[in-house]
């Protein structure tokens, strides 16, 4: 079974002047894909410049943004056919997000950041969370900083800090939003590793956005938001480059 399937995506947004002055009263369009399979155990990038839709495909992902037109499933469920509340249940069992700004909890320690999500979620049973939390910490490198608060840490150890809680529920899916867009080179390298073998050793699959040119060199599979409609799809094997690159139907 697909992890995504995706099937006629579009999302626009209204513009003051709709419909009126030459302004589409349909608003503007920031995103299309036609179409998009997923399977397990896959690392996708979503590439492209900014404003070309990433970050708005993978909120889409999260249900947390609502496509203008089009079917988005998980796990084989229409996203948008549940209500908001069961919708979010489900992301917080389904799905773990690595925000570009971390959004880590300031008053927390980074062992209690990871805790809240398993709580939150209550999918992994109580007598488990503390071995467990305790033990993704260790496997992104972050041991010896559990209780640290995110104003005590560097940005590098607060993205593998948001990797872990990404993975604290054991999500089939797992979302990336520019992972190293707020790191220099060396960290970037370091938590682009630890993220990717942290999610392969989950069995998760990995979807990133990112204009990083290491990042999408070094992809298993790139989809590419503004390739040209009707190129061709070709998959790289893991690990070689150039990247293989899907075509999608460009954002207006």
């Amino acid at each position: 079974m697909d992890i995504v399937r995706i099937q006629g995506l579009v999302k626009r947004y209204p513009v003051p002047g709709a419909g009126r002055n030459g302004v589409s009263a349909s608003g503007i369009t920031v995103l299309e894909l036609s179409h998009l399979s997923v399977g397990p155990r896959t690392e996708l990038v979503v590439a492209g410049p900014s404003g070309s839709g990433k970050t708005t495909l993978l909120n889409i992902l999260a249900g947390l943004v609502r496509p203008s037109e089009g079917r988005v499933e998980l796990l084989g469920q229409d996203l948008f056919a549940l209500p908001e509340g069961r919708r979010d249940a489900f992301r917080a069992r389904h799905v773990g997000y690595v925000f570009q700004t971390f959004n880590l909890i300031g008053s927390l320690s980074a062992l209690d950041n990871v805790l809240l999500a398993m709580a939150v979620a209550g999918c992994v049973p109580k007598r488990e969370r503390g071995r467990r939390a305790s033990g993704l910490l260790e496997q992104v490198g972050m041991h010896h900083r559990l209780r640290h608060r995110p104003a005590q840490l560097s940005v590098g150890e607060q993205q593998r800090v948001a990797v872990a809680r990404a993975l604290a529920n054991r999500p089939e899916l797992v979302l990336a939003d520019e992972p190293t867009a707020n790191l220099d080179r060396r960290s970037a390298g370091a938590v682009l590793r630890v993220l990717r073998d942290a999610v392969a050793a989950e069995g998760a699959t990995l979807i990133m956005a990112t204009h990083d040119p290491r990042i999408i060199e070094s992809a298993q599979e790139v989809l590419s938001l503004d390739a040209p409609a009707g190129a061709p799809v070709q998959t790289a094997p893991s690990g070689t480059s150039p990247a293989g690159e899907r075509a999608v139907s460009p954002a207006s």
